[in-house]
């Protein structure tokens, strides 16, 4: 049942909050019918709906107040649904890393094994490769003279193959467009 707060002023008994703001209406509206304009000099009576009125509102109080204890209630089942439990997160936590420690830790052993003999296999490859690069070139720079040593043949022959290829690149580009390159030659070049 709903409790509701009551007024003690002294030796009065306690009243309702409600049927106090009643009265002091109902007094207001009487007060300024018999002296305000006149109309009606009568007593006036409080409407008989007041008692219904006054039960109509703390029904409707209840009913609004358990409404909301149920959704509050509803609420927090729901914050208390989606908030994991920590004895079963632990458990479960404590079931994983004892299988993964029973199971698991054979085929991340062996993993890692495979993992680094790939890894050293690929290195070993790597550093053969290496030294078989560094072989030719080591035989390639043994069989080409030294600066110093070649000739002013060699470097005539030099100059004459960069010529030659230029040559070529721009009758390509020629042929490329469209263009027939014997028009450009001179009649010596032909």
């Amino acid at each position: 049942m709903v409790e509701k707060p009551f007024i003690n002023e002294g030796d009065q008994r306690g009243t309702d909050k409600q049927k106090m703001l009643m009265q002091r209406l109902a007094a207001t509206a009487k007060s300024s019918r018999a002296g305000g304009d006149g109309e009606s000099a009568g007593t006036v009576k409080n409407p008989s709906s007041t008692k219904a009125a006054a039960l109509s509102q703390m029904k409707r109080r209840a009913e609004i107040q358990k409404r909301q204890a149920e959704q509050e209630r509803l609420a927090k089942e729901e914050r208390d649904r989606r908030v994991p439990d920590k004895d079963a997160t632990k458990k479960v936590a404590r079931a994983i890393k004892d299988q993964d420690d029973k199971v698991g830790r054979q085929n991340k052993d062996k993993e890692l094994a495979d993992k680094v003999a790939a890894a050293r296999k690929r290195m070993r490859e790597q550093e053969q490769a290496w030294e078989d690069k560094k072989k030719e070139m080591t035989a390639r720079l043994k069989s080409q003279p030294m600066l110093c040593e070649q000739d002013a043949g060699y470097q005539k022959n030099a100059s004459n193959l960069a010529f030659l290829k230029a040559t070529k690149k721009l009758m390509d580009m020629l042929e490329a467009e469209g263009e027939n390159p014997q028009n450009y030659l001179s009649e010596q070049s032909k």
